[in-house]
């Protein structure tokens, strides 16, 4: 039921606005991720039995990386002392499943970011000592994946997830296409007044496996993995512009995920081509 509820939370952080909201959402996610999480933490002779199959492996890989992720300031030290620990516990347990239970590792890294797809010739690895608490792969797009089994922390072609740059976020194409939300607020004192509020939507990106592009969004907008570049314009040596690539992926049982997608670039004088 936890589980659940993360998925149902992710939903709504991804499709949340304002950065108020988000920053709720982050700290409710990351409790019920330590809340799902410390499920695991049982006597040693019980591990082989709650750590059996690929979803047990997913749910885990999982929840360590929204807790990773969303970790915030004001969480109880009591339940951040707790999670570590049961990382700590349950690593080498999960280091030893990396060849037998692959598809559980792939689809607990598939939450984290939807967009992975591991390539069939690659399999999951643990680095070396003294870097042994890192496991790896490649992905369809060639990034290199590490997922770190002591901290739930994802990379992506070396990169941790991000926000974008501020230069791409500030640039009227970021507003114009995916826009601000604007709220009505009723403010009932002595005069009744009436104003509206707008918020910008950051969204979280992952590098790009898209040739051209540095960002791609990390979970779908509007059924769409968006990707971003900042370049000089096409119309003048000393102007800048953004380009965002929409794809749409759809994956079949047959081959891997396939994309169709559309390209939108606009300048800073505000035209399309």
């Amino acid at each position: 039921m936890v589980f659940k509820w993360i998925d149902e939370l992710s939903v709504t952080l991804d499709i949340a606005e304002d950065e108020e909201s988000r920053a709720s959402l982050r700290q409710r996610l990351c409790t019920l991720a330590a809340t799902c999480f410390s499920t695991y933490d049982v006597c040693f002779e019980q591990i082989p039995s709650i750590l059996a199959s690929d979803d047990d492996i997913s749910v885990a890989v999982h929840c360590a990386g929204i807790f990773f992720d969303n970790i915030h300031s004001t969480i109880e030290r009591r339940i951040l002392n707790r999670h570590h620990r049961l990382l700590h516990f349950l690593e080498p347990l999960l280091r030893e499943r990396v060849q037998s239970n692959s598809s559980g590792f792939d689809s607990g890294v598939t939450g984290l970011w939807p967009g992975f797809c591991r390539q069939t010739s690659s399999n999951w690895q643990v680095l070396p000592n003294p870097n042994s608490r890192w496991i790896s792969c490649t992905a369809e797009g060639g990034q290199d994946i590490h997922y770190n089994l002591l901290t739930g922390q994802l990379l992506i072609g070396g990169k941790p997830f991000e926000r974008l740059p501020q230069e791409i976020i500030e640039h009227s194409t970021y507003a114009n296409v995916l826009g601000t939300v604007s709220v009505l607020a009723i403010v009932i004192d002595t005069y009744r007044c009436v104003y509206m509020c707008s918020f910008q939507r950051i969204l979280d990106v992952v590098p790009s496996d898209v040739s051209g592009m540095e960002f791609m969004t990390r979970s779908s907008v509007f059924g769409y993995q968006v990707g971003y570049c900042y370049g000089p314009h096409w119309a003048a040596a000393n102007a800048r512009e953004a380009i965002l690539f929409a794809s749409r992926r759809r994956s079949n049982l047959a081959s891997p995920a396939t994309k169709r997608s559309s390209t939108l670039t606009v300048g800073s004088t505000d035209s399309i081509r």
